[in-house]
């Protein structure tokens, strides 16, 4: 049981392991799949989207110098409506359970679920501490604790929805619709599934917020994330890139001198981790105190590359104490 008030954020790098694409793999299947008569570009035009108008996104962006399709629709909002239904059906098709419940090394969902179990008792779970703040569209950080808890347990879906309720999980950028067991409405709704219907791809789409349409100051997600931070003991960045705008509107400035502030940054130089930290330190007057980690390449006993998600997982096994 984690006791200790504890936020995790989010970032793509937690979704890979499970078959889903990181921004810029994102950027990869749209612009390789929204081509003539591809099934993607197919689909879309069967949906009312115009053909030319699909073309036009596709080029648009692949010629625009973005690494993610986030931050090119925040300056091309007329390309918002199209962008967003081809970002839910390149996601909607990695939502298979079997990926989620592939046993293997580095599988934080798994350890995580651990954890929030604490004596392996259900009050335990309900007693938690741990919220979590996610920039990823995906909901299989959340399906899979729901799933682990019924199965776990042995309990109906009504006493596994009650329980997550005290496990916070917050989408700034919205989510690929409402899962069946969390309170949305009918229309939002939509299993856990990789099936490409019209419905499916329409109801992802509407959950999808792009940067500029969330306004932190008023929506309800920013407010709540705002409200865990402001009480979090500590707060972990995992998988996470820290696009300038997504921390400004995190309001790391309330922050309090007590706080912890952690993060892993896989990929960057010594030289970006130490400029990441000034810039946390002194631009956004973070009182907290701020320490970053590069996890380098590393391999296991077979000599094969661990996965991507064992960096994030070896991080908190090193650096965060769960209890």
């Amino acid at each position: 049981m984690i006791t200790e008030p504890t936020v995790l954020i989010f970032g793509a790098g937690i979704s890979q392991p499970f078959d889903f694409p990181s921004g810029m793999g994102l950027a990869h299947v749209l612009c390789e799949n929204l081509k003539r008569n591809n099934t993607m570009t197919q689909k879309l035009v069967d949906m009312g989207y115009d053909a030319p108008m699909i073309r036009e996104f596709r080029d648009a962006f692949h010629q625009s110098g973005r690494e993610s399709v986030d931050a090119f629709l925040e300056t091309r909002p007329n390309f918002i409506p199209v962008g967003k239904a081809a970002i839910a059906y390149a996601l909607i098709q990695w939502e298979r359970l079997h990926n989620l419940f592939q046993i293997f090394v580095g599988n934080l969902y798994m350890y995580l679920f651990r954890h929030l179990c604490g004596s392996d008792t259900l009050e335990d779970f309900s007693r938690n501490k741990l919220s979590v703040i996610t920039y990823n569209y995906d909901r299989s950080f959340e399906h899979y604790i729901f799933t682990a808890l019924r199965y776990s347990f042995g309990v109906a879906e009504d006493k596994a929805a009650e329980l997550m309720r005290c496990l916070p999980v917050v989408h700034l950028h919205g989510q690929l619709g409402g899962l069946p067991w969390q309170r949305c409405k009918p229309e939002q709704i939509r299993d856990y599934s990789p099936e490409l219907t019209e419905r499916s791809i329409r109801v992802a789409s509407d959950g999808i917020k792009i940067i500029h349409e969330a306004d932190d100051l008023n929506d309800a997600e920013f407010l709540k994330a705002h409200k865990l931070l402001s009480r979090a003991k500590e707060i972990v960045f995992l998988g996470f890139g820290y696009h300038r705008t997504n921390l400004e509107r995190l309001r790391l400035d309330n922050l309090r001198d007590a706080q912890i502030l952690r993060g892993t940054c896989y990929g960057f130089t010594l030289k970006e981790i130490e400029l990441l930290r000034l810039d946390l330190l002194q631009k956004f007057f973070v009182k907290a105190k701020v320490g970053f980690s590069r996890h380098v390449r590393t391999f296991n006993a077979a000599g094969l590359e661990e996965d991507l998600n064992s960096k994030a997982l070896k991080y908190l096994r090193e650096y965060v104490t769960l209890q």
